[in-house]
């Protein structure tokens, strides 16, 4: 009975881990890109475009730099920031 618990746990564990995204966000990237990696040839440059596409769990991570009036009013709905 303990393997089952064990190997359950583990298998949810394993799910849980791989279903997280990271979405980068840069002021120099574009929202029309991937928001798969760093650095402004890859990230979105809007925080509110990255919350549009995360889901619960997801990380969205800000590079180093100035966020200017592009982003608006900022809202994160039912989102955690962290």
């Amino acid at each position: 009975m303990r393997l089952i618990h064990l190997l359950a746990t583990a298998s949810a564990l394993t799910v849980s881990l791989t279903s997280q995204t990271i979405w980068y966000v840069d002021p120099d990237g574009s929202d029309a890109n991937t928001g798969t990696a760093a650095g402004a040839a890859s990230a979105f440059q809007t925080i509110n475009f990255a919350n549009s596409v995360a889901s619960s769990g997801d990380v969205i991570l800000l590079s180093a730099g100035t966020f200017g009036d592009e982003q608006g009013v900022i809202v994160l709905g039912d989102k955690n920031v962290i």
